[in-house]
């Protein structure tokens, strides 16, 4: 019986790159003997590819694949050091592809370390522009604003309108 929720590769030994499950497809791609990729969809109950009849060599089953040692210590080390299970990334599918899915962590956080004033991955051009895009933002804030936990608050000025001159009109009914 095939189970999604395992590894999977084609009966034929090829990996396959997971890129989305649909209305109960698996789409994914494998590896073409030019060096390219062909997109195609299995049946996520069955493992069947859906564009193709009777079981061809790109039908999926199931495996555990076998690591060496060395190759675990490693790669646990990073995936521990980099902190992915707390970005939801289970280790079993991380020790399948690494450095993709390192990859892909460095390219989402990048334009946040930018944000952060971390410019060594920008171009020249950028990096010159840079400093006339950033701030101070403790300038901006007031005087008299405080740090209550994360965030800054400006404390209100609560005036009595006796004080001001101002009274309230009665209104009759």
């Amino acid at each position: 019986m095939f189970d999604s929720t395992l590894p999977f590769r084609t009966r034929d030994g090829r990996p396959v790159m997971v890129f989305g499950r649909r209305h109960g497809l698996i789409m994914g791609a494998i590896p073409n003997d030019n060096g390219g990729y062909q997109a195609t969809c299995w049946g996520e109950e069955s493992g069947l590819r859906v564009d193709t009849f009777g079981a061809t060599g790109s039908d999926l089953e199931n495996y555990q694949p076998v690591y060496a040692d060395a190759y675990l210590e490693h790669w646990g080390n990073v995936f521990v050091s980099h902190r992915l299970h707390d970005m939801g990334i289970r280790f079993d599918m991380f020790i399948r592809c690494p450095q993709d899915i390192l990859e892909a962590v460095e390219r989402h956080y990048a334009a946040d370390r930018v944000m952060l004033g971390d410019h060594d991955d920008l171009l020249p051009a950028q990096r010159a522009v840079m400093p006339l895009t950033t701030y101070d933002t403790d300038a901006l804030l007031p005087g008299d604003a405080e740090l209550r936990g994360e965030h800054y608050v400006q404390p209100l000025h609560h005036h009595s309108h006796a004080v001001c001159g101002h009274r309230a009109k009665k209104v009759a009914v």
